[in-house]
């Protein structure tokens, strides 16, 4: 679901296959699998990018995953939980939704200027937005 390659000082985990890498706990464990090895080979001036190959960057919670159990809200506290990771994004296809919470939990966030958004369609959908969220 993701690789982590170290280019210099610099670490690129990127989301690989086709695809609109929707936020569940399998993408987001295999990203925090991937992210354990920084802390071991990093550098006092080393730096995480976030990347992909597809169209895009993420695009939401993934609702069949959220919705296939009767525990929804349990599930939804769970993948806010798992958002938070400080390092540099770069957003570069859609990230709409929960995608756009990600793109935002990360210290920095770089947008092409060609391709790609931002939207939080929650908004539009009237879905309540986590105080947490509203704060940055």
């Amino acid at each position: 679901m993701c690789t982590l390659k170290k280019r210099g000082n610099i670490f690129i985990l990127t989301l690989t296959g086709e695809g609109e890498h929707r936020l569940n706990p399998t993408l987001l464990d295999s990203i925090q699998s991937s992210l354990h090895r920084v802390p071991q080979e990093a550098t006092a001036s080393s730096a995480l990018v976030t990347t992909v190959h597809d169209k895009f960057f993420s695009n939401a919670y993934d609702i069949a995953w959220a919705q296939s159990s009767d525990e929804v809200k349990e599930r939804m506290i769970l993948m806010d939980s798992l958002l938070h990771s400080p390092t540099i994004a770069a957003v570069i296809g859609h990230a709409s939704a929960a995608s756009y919470t990600l793109a935002f939990a990360f210290t920095h966030v770089l947008l092409c200027s060609d391709r790609g958004f931002l939207y939080m369609s929650e908004l539009d959908i009237n879905l309540v937005v986590p105080t947490w969220f509203m704060a940055l």
